[in-house]
């Protein structure tokens, strides 16, 4: 691991796979339980910054290498605050630059995804959960 311009450059290779990914199990939205999917028609992608949208951090947002940005709410994990786990698996795969697939909570009603949300992600090519269907 080294330094450059103040950034820490993290090799890939010594990240464990499980601290890099955030696969919830049980989203919710409106308090209903509900399930997810992998936004697979995304491909793999580079999240190039991350940030809450206010203090009260219940809304995390992920900017893409292309430019597009997905929101996360704490309300998808039961409500309160973010969970840790994705916050800092997010913060890791930012710094080490590894490629990842996100997921999203379908609505328990209409069981769609929402555009422009995500809930988790894995890496890249990863076997994680790999039962659950795709968009």
């Amino acid at each position: 691991m080294g330094k450059f311009n103040q950034m820490t450059i993290i090799d890939p290779d010594l990240l464990p796979d499980a601290m890099a990914e955030f696969v919830p199990s049980r989203p919710q939205i409106g308090g209903q339980p509900t399930s997810i999917v992998w936004r697979t028609g995304l491909g793999p992608v580079k999240i190039v910054n991350a940030g809450f949208t206010d203090q009260s951090r219940t809304e995390l947002v992920i900017v893409l290498a292309d430019g597009k940005r997905y929101k996360c709410l704490s309300a998808t994990f039961g409500g309160g605050s973010m969970p840790h786990q994705l916050v800092e698996a997010v913060k890791l795969v930012q710094a080490s630059g590894q490629l990842v697939e996100l997921c999203v909570a379908l609505n328990p009603v209409s069981r769609r995804a929402a555009p422009n949300y995500f809930c988790g992600f894995r890496l890249a090519g990863s076997k994680t959960d790999a039962d659950l269907i795709s968009l």
